[in-house]
Parts: C-alpha cells; sequence; structure tokens
C-alpha cells in the first residue's frame, strides 16, 4: 500500500503553487518535475532534494484545493442554526463544490496516478483532520445542544461524513432534489438524536 504524505512531509507552499500552475497550463500527467522545478524558480535540484515524487506532489495540489473549498464551507457551518439545517446545508455545499470546481475537475481528470477515493477516505487520509477543522464547531453546538448522537465521537462522524461525500460527489446522476433527499433521508437520521426512537450503542 502506497503512503500518503503527513502534514509535516507536506512540500512546501511554493513548490505546489506552481505545480498547480503548471498542472493547469499542461494537464497533471503531462506536467514534468522540471516544469515544477523552473516554475516554482527553484531549479530542479532543488525540488528532488525534497525527496517527492511528482504523485505527492499532485495529492498535495489537490488536497489543497480540497482545504480551499472547505473554507467556503466554514460560514455555513458556523451559523447558529438547528444542528440538522446545518447539517443538511454544509452536506450538500461540500459535495457541490467539490463536484463543480473547474480546478479540482481537471486535477482529476488529467490525471491517472492519485485516487480520489484513497484521497478522501483512505485510512492516511488528511482529509479527515481538514474536515473536522470545519465542522468541529457545528459538531460541538450541537453536543451541548443535544442534538447529536452522544455516543459517536466527532472522529467517527467525519470518518462516516467523508465517505458519503465521496459517494455524492460521484454521483453525477443526481439531481439536486434527489441529492437533498439522499441526505435527508439517511445522512441526518444517523446523526441527528431522534426524540421518538433515542438510540444507546457503546461509544468505540
Amino acid at each position: 500500500m502506497v503512503a500518503m504524505l503527513t502534514e509535516s512531509q507536506a512540500p512546501p507552499d511554493r513548490v505546489i503553487a506552481a505545480a498547480r500552475r503548471c498542472f493547469a497550463r499542461f494537464g497533471v500527467d503531462r506536467t514534468t518535475m522540471q516544469d515544477i522545478a523552473k516554475e516554482s524558480g527553484i531549479g530542479r535540484t532543488g525540488v528532488y532534494r525534497l525527496g517527492l515524487t511528482r504523485r505527492e506532489i499532485t495529492e498535495a495540489a489537490i488536497v489543497t484545493r480540497l482545504r480551499e473549498l472547505g473554507e467556503g464551507i466554514r460560514p455555513i457551518a458556523d451559523r447558529d442554526a438547528p444542528f440538522d439545517q446545518l447539517l443538511l446545508e454544509t452536506s450538500i455545499a461540500t459535495v457541490d463544490a467539490a463536484r463543480s470546481d473547474p480546478e479540482l475537475r481537471h486535477l482529476l481528470d488529467t490525471t491517472a496516478t492519485v485516487s480520489l477515493h484513497r484521497l478522501i477516505t483512505g485510512p492516511e487520509s488528511s482529509m479527515q483532520g481538514i474536515v473536522l477543522d470545519v465542522l468541529g464547531p457545528m459538531l460541538r453546538r450541537a453536543r451541548e445542544r443535544g442534538e447529536i448522537r452522544p455516543e459517536v465521537s466527532d472522529d467517527r462522524v467525519v470518518e462516516w461524513l467523508r465517505g458519503v461525500y465521496l459517494m455524492l460527489i460521484l454521483r453525477e446522476d443526481l439531481d439536486a432534489g434527489s441529492e437533498k433527499a439522499l441526505v435527508t433521508d439517511f445522512v441526518l437520521p444517523s446523526l441527528v438524536v431522534s426524540e421518538k426512537s433515542p438510540r444507546k450503542r457503546a461509544k468505540r
């Protein structure tokens, strides 16, 4: 199994920014390390001294773009509103942002070496921390108000949502109504406390 970079191993911002510009011009798989080195202004030797492969730089570029998209979701998650409403709105906004973003689409369409599935749901995915950072305050408020199942930790909530979001992102056949219905009928009941039938399970 190929390991993913940790935050401490991530390429410098300068290299990521240069790679993103190259990827936009040439496509991911047509971009060479020489292209990235020249664009970044640190030279080919400087790039290779970082000990990074093109795949790792590509993954870092995609994760960086996903993190930027996450910042667009933060204002929704930070609103003072009922948890079920915020969960619905942040879920729909997250999926729509990832599916419709031109740069992310281009990055994924022009590479055969990076798996969106592994980036979003892999066991070493940095997306766990990114999503938790954006949704964490919303989840904490829901716990304080008794709106979220108390036996499920924030980490498990985010782990579950990452898988759901990936599934919805890949479902290009869904229109807005169908997407909303899936979140309403399945995601909300899985996390929102039901006054009619409270669940009690061992916390894992």
